[in-house]
């Protein structure tokens, strides 16, 4: 996810196909560590949802994060009990939107 220029959101939709083809050029150019630094999931059932929020740096002993943000992932207990993604979505910090640290 995304804000664009005219400052409407924008959404991409992609199979994990999809989104190797779309980032493995940037990530064979570019140095790229993302760390998580808080969790929180809730559970019920066979299905639970993760906030996971994250620090990006180009390198890891990088002072200030480049971006920070939040993906939230969805996620499935299978017959064999592992959990599973099934879906997941991200936005990172902007003006106006910035991570609550207190999840």
């Amino acid at each position: 996810t995304g804000v664009g220029a005219d400052g409407r959101a924008w959404l991409k939709i992609m199979s994990l196909d999809d989104y190797a083809a779309d980032t493995s050029a940037f990530f064979a150019a570019n140095d790229f560590f993302e760390v998580e630094v808080a969790r929180r999931v809730q559970q019920f059932g066979n299905i639970a949802h993760a906030w996971s929020v994250y620090e990006a740096r180009k390198a890891p002993d990088d002072a200030t994060p480049e971006r920070r943000g939040i993906n939230s992932i969805q996620l499935f207990r299978n017959d064999a009990g592992h959990w599973q993604i099934t879906s997941m979505i991200w936005d990172n910090e902007r003006p106006g939107v910035e991570v609550d640290w207190a999840l």
